[in-house]
């Protein structure tokens, strides 16, 4: 059941600190912590609520795209600087040359 609902707990942790410490600026006489609780948790939740559907659930549903695009970027990067850099076309480690045994001598 919560998990069709969606997952507020980041946005819960993201704004409720802010909103709480705004509260407390705001109105210093009323420093009372269940007031401060009885105040921020349902506008850390509004907010929250909006942050999931406005935001945190639109990015994770296209993520793939954006995935896929990020890498044909970095592909299209690293062949035009492979091909303008010779020393990056040049194998850096011994593990990545290919094993050629020596030809054998003519007899």
């Amino acid at each position: 059941m919560f998990a069709r609902i969606g997952d507020y707990s980041y946005g819960l942790y993201i704004y409720g600190y802010a909103i709480q410490q705004t509260y407390a600026y705001l109105f210093p006489s009323h420093r009372i912590w269940w007031l401060n609780v009885a105040v921020s948790l349902p506008i850390a939740f509004v907010c929250a609520t909006l942050s999931w559907h406005l935001i945190e659930k639109p990015a994770l549903d296209n993520r793939k795209i954006a995935v896929r695009a990020v890498d044909n970027v970095v592909s299209l990067i690293g062949g035009r600087l492979k091909a303008a850099i010779p020393a990056l076309r040049t194998p850096r480690f011994r593990t990545e040359t290919r094993y050629r045994p020596a030809p054998l001598p003519a007899s």
